[in-house]
């Protein structure tokens, strides 16, 4: 709320519902205005399209057990969805592999990865800030340079995460 505060596009009133709400973070987000300048991974691709990407990535996770979903599942959906070059298109704006920019994208809205499977995810130089990573499975995941400032890794699979000191951790280690 502080984002639609702060930029001024919304008009709050005791008629302001969550869907006003969360359009205008969507919108906030789309067009990085604190940033000076959109993601490349979203230049070209319009606002109803990244936010289709994004109906995707919550369907898959919906069908899966409503918290957590895969990129394999996700890249299904946009297949079956007809967005299969959109996400396409997403994707090599990362210049990196699809699971990377999939799982980008994914902990860039969705602080909550409770139970996520993330194994060999490329999350470095992510913003983890506050995200909930309780059980889930960062196995052989690249962290390096991620900000995880506040970031709850109770029970998470670490094994082979790779740190900081690009040093994966041990089978017995469970704290980085």
């Amino acid at each position: 709320m502080a984002l639609s505060l702060r930029r001024g596009e919304l008009t709050f009133s005791k008629d302001t519902n969550l869907n006003a709400i969360y359009n205008d973070l969507l919108k906030a987000i789309y067009e990085r205005g604190w940033a000076g300048y959109q993601h490349r991974a979203i230049q070209g691709i319009e606002e109803r399209d990244f936010i289709r990407i994004l109906e995707e990535i919550a369907l898959a996770a919906w069908h899966g057990n409503g918290r957590t979903t895969t990129v394999r599942d996700i890249q299904n959906h946009c297949d079956n969805s007809n967005l299969k070059k959109l996400l396409k298109r997403f994707q090599e704006g990362f210049q990196d592999d699809a699971k990377a920019s999939i799982t980008r994208l994914m902990t860039a809205f969705y602080k909550d990865l409770y139970w996520a499977n993330l194994e060999g995810a490329n999350l470095e130089r992510a913003n983890l800030e506050g995200a909930n990573l309780e059980e889930a499975n960062l196995e052989g995941a690249n962290l390096e340079r991620a900000n995880l400032k506040g970031v709850n890794l109770d029970g998470a699979n670490l094994k082979g995460t790779i740190f900081e000191d690009k040093v994966p951790i041990s089978s017995q280690e469970t704290e980085p």
